[in-house]
């Protein structure tokens, strides 16, 4: 799933308008918008943990990150 689908996806479960998610953000709607639609990503590791926070999910969900194995 991309980074936008997740954004609306847990916005929705969480029944947050976009307007809403960017007030609890600090930041405008056309940037949620933009990561919602455009493939858009947040600028700082801050708002994705704010995100993270907000939607109740580990930093890891957001930003896609997998575990490595080093042999």
């Amino acid at each position: 799933m991309k980074f936008g689908e997740k954004v609306r996806d847990l916005r929705k479960k969480h029944s947050l308008t976009q307007d809403e998610l960017a007030q609890c953000l600090g930041i405008n709607k056309r940037t949620i918008i933009g990561w919602e639609r455009d493939g858009r990503y947040p600028r700082s590791i801050e708002m994705l943990e704010k995100m993270a926070d907000i939607f109740h999910v580990p930093l890891t969900y957001l930003v896609n990150v997998k575990s490595c194995a080093y042999p």
